[in-house]
């Protein structure tokens, strides 16, 4: 525990001088990034610690939960004046909890004590936890920098998803357990078991598997045991040189149940895979968890959404195809405090029909949950799960069987990058200037009013698209930020930051209001929430879109039911009656597609 910590505070120290821009920069941004920065002479310390660089980010972020808790809020500000040693006040904590539930003389609790690597503060301020949800932990999370968490995967899972994930789950007496990156211990401290000493968690921060120790210490207060948590790199490779024991005691096992919420992203460690081209750390965690599962084993997983359906995280899902059972696929609508990622979770298991061509699984979502039945060959070569139900699935299919043309062939381009937009985006208007508009501003088929200008230099900003573009005698500006396609059409020459991208389609025989027709129907939405449902609207997904062959006849009609929409704010429902017509959508089909989008 002190050799992990003492490796813990030199990782501190050693992103601490990050902070104070005492390293190399290069580890951090790129190069162009760099040129572009000092071509501006910006204040390059600021914008390490900006928003859109987490990695050095000294803000704090409170959980959903404790965001609207004043007296919280109070607590950690109050806890942060003091500058004392975070372990030490986590150490605290951990005491206070263990002399609450009256466990702090029993021999698994001392033993906890005995480690000097913290010390115990006296006359810490106190908070009535008592009806909290895994404080100590929270209380870890929000006193950490944005930076800290980012680097260091600390985003716990929060008590309402691991009661959803572990609903159900009985363990018998022989059965054991493993969260690999346990954290705070809420997946350990949530199993149903009769047996403690057959619950295993492994964490990298000596913190958290204090935490961890100490919730399982209180949660089976009268019971003689020694929590099986330990401060180890679960990615660590276990070969003939390991004198770790507690590495090579828990890499011997095989385990009934591998249940975690690993570290996402492309970060570099120890762990060396032949499968794994990507890198991506939940992948990692992922495969070599399942080498530890019993043949009849259950392994359950939190993840990125982007790990079920992006080519580069093809390499896990061909992985879990070829060596795994798919029992079934969770979306959840609540995310961790501090990440605009959406999350899953996949539960995989070990049984004798895992070399079947077909997969069955299961699709979830709140309420609602339907059955997948697919072959293997046909998810070939990204091996994208479906995760669409028959009815989708044949809306879906009737769009592609009928599409012609796609995307790809047009013209993109992103918005403006001032590189400051506090100084160079302007409120009123000056001599000079021009209207910018951000993705605020766009709605469908329609700008918003100007209300931020911009003297355009090019030379004085970090991104910039071609002259010729923003001068387009007709081009499509669409939000970047949404999970809703939302297109406007322009004939301004209109400036765009970069919150809004810049679309100019080249689609044969049909007009650019047309083509937006499409992009904003209540059905192109549809196919884009069941194929993306990404947070962003990405060239690639957009590319992907398919588009019928219309007549001239066809495309100078939409053309004036555009027209009507935009100079006469009629409704879409003549819009969208012609765009399914295209399709043979079915009256019952067009229902489904506006429950699913409008509820």
């Amino acid at each position: 525990l002190k050799i992990h910590s003492q490796r813990n505070n030199h990782i501190s120290r050693r992103f601490q001088k990050m902070n104070d821009a005492i390293i190399d920069r290069r580890s951090i941004v790129s190069e162009a990034t760099l040129l572009n920065w000092e071509r501006l002479n910006a204040k390059t310390d600021y914008k390490l610690r900006s928003r859109a660089n987490k990695t050095c980010s000294e803000k704090k972020v409170l959980s959903i939960k404790q965001c609207s808790n004043k007296d919280f809020k109070r607590y950690i500000e109050a806890l942060t004046e003091l500058a004392l040693p975070l372990g030490d006040i986590i150490f605290t904590l951990c005491v206070r909890k263990l002399e609450n539930a009256g466990v702090l003389q029993q021999n698994n609790a001392q033993e906890l004590l005995l480690d000097k690597t913290f010390r115990r503060i006296d006359n810490l301020p106190s908070y009535d936890s008592d009806t909290e949800d895994d404080f100590i932990g929270n209380t870890y999370q929000s006193m950490l920098s944005e930076g800290s968490r980012n680097l260091q995967g600390v985003y716990y899972t929060t008590p309402k998803l691991v009661l959803q994930i572990t609903k159900g789950l009985h363990m018998k007496d022989d059965e054991l357990f493993l969260d690999p990156c346990c954290g705070s211990g809420m997946f350990l401290c949530n199993i149903d078991t009769n047996n403690p000493q057959n619950i295993y968690g492994t964490d990298i921060d000596p913190i958290a598997v204090m935490i961890a120790r100490t919730n399982l210490i209180c949660k089976y207060k009268g019971t003689d045991f020694t929590p099986n948590v330990f401060c180890l790199d679960f990615l660590q490779e276990n070969d003939i040189f390991t004198t770790d024991e507690q590495i090579t005691r828990i890499q011997n096992l095989k385990f009934d149940y591998i249940f975690t919420n690993p570290p996402w992203g492309n970060k570099s460690c120890s762990y060396k895979s032949l499968v794994i081209k990507s890198k991506e750390r939940a992948s990692l965690f992922l495969e070599k968890a399942s080498k530890m599962l019993n043949e009849k084993g259950l392994l359950h997983f939190l993840i990125p959404t982007s790990l079920l359906k992006i080519k580069v995280h093809s390499d896990i899902r061909k992985y879990i195809i070829n060596q795994l059972n798919v029992n079934q696929i969770n979306f959840y609508t609540e995310r961790f405090c501090g990440v605009f990622t959406d999350i899953a979770s996949i539960e995989l298991s070990k049984t004798e029909n895992q070399q079947t061509n077909t997969l069955n699984y299961i699709v979830k979502q709140g309420d609602k949950q339907h059955r997948v039945t697919t072959d293997k060959v046909l998810l070939q070569p990204d091996f994208i799960f479906p995760l669409t139900n028959e009815t989708e699935q044949q809306i879906i299919s009737k769009v592609e069987r009928l599409g012609v043309f796609n995307l790809s062939e047009s013209i993109w381009a992103l918005g403006i990058v001032t590189g400051n937009n506090k100084e160079k985006v302007l409120k009123q208007e000056i001599d000079g200037s021009r209207p910018i508009f951000k993705g605020t501003d766009i709605e469908k088929f329609r700008i918003k009013e100007p209300t931020n200008y911009i003297v355009y230099d090019r030379s004085q900003f970090q991104q910039c698209a071609k002259d010729e573009i923003y001068s387009a005698k007709e081009k499509l500006i669409y939000k970047f930020i949404s999970k809703k396609l939302v297109f406007a059409y322009d004939d301004k020459a209109s400036l765009v930051l970069n919150s809004a991208n810049i679309l100019i389609p080249n689609i044969k025989g049909m007009s650019i209001k047309s083509v937006m027709a499409f992009l904003n129907s209540d059905l192109y939405q549809f196919i884009y929430d069941l194929k993306f449902n990404d947070l962003k609207v990405l060239k690639g997904n957009l590319s992907l879109l398919v588009f019928p062959e219309i007549s001239s006849e066809q495309d100078l009609l939409l053309q004036n039911i555009v027209d009507e929409i935009m100079y006469q704010n009629a409704d879409t429902d003549k819009l969208n009656d012609f765009i399914c017509k295209q399709f043979d959508i079915s009256q019952t089909e067009q229902e489904y597609i506006k429950a699913h989008i409008y509820g």
